[in-house]
């Protein structure tokens, strides 16, 4: 494959059989037309970014280190910041869940240095975020099922929210 970069991909998605995003720890976002043969990137953070995920053909979330969380409503043709206060925080996965809601996990550092997971969730489409209770220390991708089910796993667990991401 004649990729753009030699850089750690982490994260992928494809919203078509032919078009698809990756991202890069270095900030790059990726895009081919053509199911994989060629690929054309862009740097557009400074900082790690760990997923990418389509809600819908034209609306796209990357999430990343630094609370970092962007927006495109052009299928990633231009970026919005949605981004948290708290850049202490590293974003490993994003969702959709209502046309105004979003969910993501993350890590962060405690006071005494240990990892702890972050939940975090947006219901007026990522411009403020509430924290939610932690149910386990690190947490993994989120999983979106086509009836708004809300699973991720964390160490030891598998955490499940039937109400759109709220508990």
């Amino acid at each position: 494959i004649n990729f753009p970069t030699q850089d750690n991909l982490t994260g992928v998605f494809f919203p078509t059989p032919d078009t698809g995003y990756v991202v890069t720890r270095s900030g790059t976002i990726a895009r081919t037309t053509d199911a994989g043969k060629s690929w054309g990137g862009v740097q557009i953070s400074k900082t790690t970014l760990e997923d990418i995920y389509f809600s819908d053909p034209r609306t796209a979330y990357v999430c990343g280190g630094g609370g970092r969380l962007l927006k495109s409503e052009d299928a990633g043709r231009n970026w919005v910041d949605r981004s948290l206060p708290d850049t202490s925080i590293t974003l490993l996965s994003v969702r959709r869940v209502t046309p105004l809601s979003l969910v993501t996990t993350g890590l962060t550092h405690d006071s005494a240095k240990n990892i702890i997971g972050v939940l975090m969730r947006s219901t007026d489409d990522g411009h403020t975020w509430t924290r939610l209770p932690v149910y386990g220390i690190g947490f993994g991708e989120l999983q979106l099922t086509p009836d708004k089910t809300v699973r991720f796993l964390s160490w030891g667990g598998l955490n499940t929210s039937n109400d759109f991401g709220a508990t």
